[in-house]
């Protein structure tokens, strides 16, 4: 018995174990990856098949090269349009509570407005396919008020340490992005030669210039189709990039109810 109990009091006050189990309970916990998170104004889900069917049944069949390659990656998922309001990059996971409640706190006093879908537009020259980066649907009605929502988010997130848009605010919802050595993105250490309008598929430049004429029948053709939406929400977006592309998830909505 003498013997027992002298091994049990000399397991329980060995400093090894004591040492063992301190060391694996205080094993710091893996950081949680920062998110890539973007905020945005969501379109209505007749408007997303709207801007999905003008890509599917118009564009894209026309972009095809001589090698049968597309020239624009395009939006092909209605859950990816969007009207952006700041992009934010990666922000750590401790920070984006703080974030929501400053947003759900500023917007609150913005009161709801319209929009509706508009006119087909390129970046960087809004009207000409010359150099084209990204195709784009425009959105027209009460965008002084969007310009202001965009300005009001910018203003809440600039003091939590978020770089504000120099660029002027234009209202788009991003229909495609053009494929790097095409058009206005040229490949890395080559010079794009002056006068080179564009390397888009003849077609598809011709259509495009054709719809960003608001008097032709292509443009009035997504004009009789649109409808002014409610905008009455914003939304904190985190975006998942994977070789599949992205994935939009919104973490949360913050109301517009014009209060201050």
């Amino acid at each position: 018995m003498g013997a027992v109990a002298s091994f049990l009091s000399s397991t329980t006050s060995s400093p090894t174990c004591a040492t063992a189990l301190t060391t694996a309970s205080s094993k710091p916990s893996k950081p949680k990856a920062p998110k890539r998170i973007f905020i945005a104004v969501e379109l209505p889900d007749d408007m997303k098949e709207l801007c999905l069917e003008t890509i599917t049944d118009r564009l894209l069949p026309l972009d095809k090269t001589e090698n049968d390659k597309s020239t624009v990656k395009w939006v092909l998922e209605p859950s990816l349009f969007h009207c952006t309001l700041q992009f934010l990059g990666s922000v750590e996971e401790d920070r984006i509570q703080d974030l929501s409640d400053q947003l759900r706190g500023k917007v609150l006093s913005t009161p709801p407005f319209t929009l509706q879908l508009g006119g087909l537009g390129c970046f960087p020259n809004h009207k000409s396919t010359k150099n084209a980066s990204v195709v784009w649907l425009g959105l027209e009605g009460e965008t002084q008020k969007l310009k202001d929502l965009s300005c009001t988010v910018m203003d809440t997130t600039e003091p939590l340490g978020f770089r504000r848009e120099r660029r002027p605010f234009s209202a788009h919802v991003t229909l495609g992005r053009v494929k790097r050595g095409t058009g206005g993105r040229r490949k890395r250490g080559r010079r794009q030669e002056p006068g080179n309008s564009s390397s888009l598929p003849p077609a598809l430049q011709d259509l495009l210039d054709r719809m960003m004429n608001s008097d032709s029948n292509e443009a009035r053709e997504i004009k009789d189709r649109t409808h002014p939406f409610g905008v009455n929400h914003v939304a904190l977006i985190e975006s998942k990039l994977s070789k599949d592309g992205p994935e939009y998830i919104t973490l949360e909505r913050f109301d517009l109810m014009g209060k201050p």
